[in-house]
């Protein structure tokens, strides 16, 4: 198993190498606190090679995995893994703070242009499932219907077809990559106060009179719905549909008639059964990767990283 040093050890050495390992190595620690929650924090190790990786929280499940299974055949090499927001992730691979960034939505133009060297590879699709209450009797929304619920114009479930309750609202916070690409498919901006978020269509919108509650990841956006039975929410559907497999109550609306099925989350745009909703995993690396992030490279991408992505509900690109 691949080993996650997890407590800063003294390491002898002469004193000008040790000052230059200590200074990468805080840059690396300042690197991956940025990113978010530090997983583990590691000194740097005498022997062996070392792959420090920074994720988005949507995609550190499968990296957890990954990294256990690459470790059963790669004993030597050891990790570093802090996860967090992918804007940030993006950041400290294109300053080579990290080797390895694995994100959970395209690269933004602005990324391109800042970080020109950064090596993009798409190791999966993740599409993004709307949620409620397993007793709720909606089934579908359309896309205006959804952006109407989120913005306030439409409160109550008997105006979609449902039973008369008022609708409440949860969303993950704006440091979520499942936030971004929810938005941006619905051509909403969000203001988050506190525990709270106000969505609207645009900078104009005097229709935002609905609010959300926060919730902090895919778990606690399913709990969230479980316990509010007029609740609806939004998150991974490889994270629901691992929950469901595990004996979680999901109940996952169509969007537009279209079901979130793989089928469906992998057909081209024009196709009449698209399900659109979705966005990529990516691989990020600063230039062309060697060594042993290579090996985790080539290993993500092999029949075994494919069954890993599966595993984790996942789909699979190569």
């Amino acid at each position: 198993m691949a080993v996650v040093q997890r407590a800063v050890c003294p390491i002898a050495s002469s004193p000008k190498k040790n000052a230059s390992m200590t200074t990468n190595f805080s840059k690396l620690l300042a690197a991956l606190t940025g990113v978010g929650i530090l997983s583990a924090a590691v000194s740097p190790i005498a022997g062996g090679e070392q792959i420090s990786i920074a994720s988005s929280r949507a995609v550190r499940p499968l990296v957890q995995q990954t990294v256990e299974e690459f470790g059963k055949d790669y004993p030597n090499v050891r990790f570093v893994v802090g996860s967090g927001r992918s804007d940030n992730a993006v950041a400290s691979v294109g300053k080579d703070e990290v080797q390895i960034g694995l994100i959970s939505r395209d690269l933004t133009d602005s990324e391109k242009a800042t970080y020109r060297h950064l090596r993009p590879v798409r190791i999966a699709i993740d599409g993004v499932g709307l949620i409620v209450h397993p007793l709720n009797s909606v089934c579908d929304l359309s896309t205006e219907q959804v952006c109407n619920i989120f913005t306030g114009r439409i409160t109550n479930w008997t105006e979609v077809g449902g039973t008369d309750a008022p609708i409440v609202l949860f969303s993950v916070n704006r440091h979520h990559g499942t936030f971004d690409v929810f938005c941006e498919h619905f051509a909403m901006t969000a203001n988050e106060q506190g525990d709270q978020i106000v969505f609207q269509e645009d900078e104009a919108s005097d229709h935002a009179t609905a609010t959300a509650r926060v919730v902090y990841g895919n778990r606690a956006a399913l709990a969230a719905v479980m316990i509010q039975p007029n609740g609806i929410a939004y998150g991974s559907l490889g994270a629901m549909l691992t929950m469901a497999s595990r004996g979680a109550p999901v109940k996952i609306l169509k969007l537009d008639g279209v079901v979130p099925s793989e089928e469906n989350i992998v057909a081209d745009d024009a196709a009449p059964h698209s399900y659109t909703l979705r966005r990529p995993l990516l691989l990020l690396t600063n230039g062309q990767p060697s060594g042993a992030v290579a090996d985790f490279l080539n290993f993500l991408t092999s029949d075994n990283g494919r069954r890993i992505v599966e595993q984790q509900g996942l789909i699979p690109i190569h």
